[in-house]
């Protein structure tokens, strides 16, 4: 494959990932709930509607998919990192995800700040994810985290 294919494949890439985010938009309904168990399901749905699984799917603690993983992982992170982390201990969000205590919350936390740090695949579909949701990834220090995105509105 030549440089110039590459690019082009590159672009049509970008372009309907684009797209995608924009639909996924159109069909969210954003809430502005304080309910922090609210929240949590609308993130839960953002990540598997990213993904293109149910929820049912991408959170199943039994799998081992890769996809299925990440999905995982990234939930764990959004819920503790930043403006979208939610009032919880680490031990009730750990139940929440279906796992046996905290100990899985903070691996899921550094196996995403890693990811994230490392891995541009994974960087895109977390800002990507963001974005659905109204936030920003930012990098600060050696570290990325997450803020409102606050929307100018133009004059």
């Amino acid at each position: 494959m030549t440089k110039q294919e590459r690019q082009a494949i590159d672009v049509l890439v970008d372009a309907y990932r684009r797209e995608l985010i924009e639909d996924i938009k159109r069909r969210k309904r954003i809430t502005s709930s304080p309910d922090a168990e609210a929240k949590f399901d609308y993130y839960k749905e953002c990540i598997a509607d990213y993904f293109g699984l149910s929820k049912n799917h991408a959170f199943n603690v039994k799998s081992r998919e890769a996809t299925v993983i990440l999905c995982r992982q990234m939930l764990g992170w959004i819920c503790r990192v930043g403006e979208t982390s939610l009032p919880w201990k680490m031990k009730l969000l750990g139940q929440k995800l279906g796992y046996a205590d905290h100990s899985s919350i903070v691996h899921s936390v550094k196996e995403m700040n890693a990811r994230l740090f490392f891995t541009y695949a994974d960087r895109t579909a977390t800002r990507n994810i963001l974005e659905i949701m109204g936030y920003e990834l930012v990098k600060e220090n050696d570290k990325y985290t997450n803020r409102y995105k606050h929307e100018t509105i133009p004059s």
